[in-house]
Formats: C-alpha cells, structure tokens, sequence
C-alpha cells in the first residue's frame, strides 16, 4: 500500500504535466516519457518521504507485531488515497478536463 500512496499522485500528476507540456503526444510516446520520469521520481524523492511517513507501520519497534498499528498504518494510506482521489477527481472533471 505504501507504494501505490506514493505511485497515484506520481502517476496523476505526470499525466496532467505531460498532456499539458506535450498535448501532440501519442498515447505510446506519453506512457513512455510517464513511465521513465514516475519510475525515477519514485525511486530518489517519493518513495523515501513515503517511507519516513509511514516507518511507524513498515519497521515498527521491537514490541512485536500489534494489529493497532497495522490498522493505523492501513487507514493512513486509505485515508491519504481517499483524499488524493478526491482532489484529482475535482481537478480533472471541475477544473482541468483532459482530452
């Protein structure tokens, strides 16, 4: 789950970026250019921020293993999908409409 927190607003936002930097675009060329710059902004920036929000979850304390936590860290990452969902649905259907 955490990947797919850091993965959808990658993903959306480059979508959004590229049809407006490069709107003559072919489907192929954009998926292309989308794929290599998520894949490296996901991997130097993203992922580590990511993974610093939500090390309570991914490496909890030696306590052992605690059913709060493992419901705190999923609804965090439901919560914060919700939330980006919601604005990019807004932005893509009231603001910016995609062609």
């Amino acid at each position: 789950m955490s990947v797919l927190v850091g993965l959808y607003p990658t993903v959306v936002l480059l979508t959004l970026a590229i049809s407006h930097i490069w709107p003559s675009a072919s489907l192929w060329q954009a998926l292309l250019l989308g794929n290599i710059c998520s894949v490296s902004l996901l991997t130097w920036v993203v992922m580590p921020v990511v993974t610093r929000s939500l090390r309570f979850w991914l490496a909890p304390r030696d306590d052992g293993p605690s059913v709060r936590i493992d419901v705190l860290g999923a609804v965090a990452s439901i919560a914060f999908l919700t939330f980006a969902a919601t604005i990019f649905w807004l932005i893509t259907t009231q603001v910016w409409h995609l062609p």
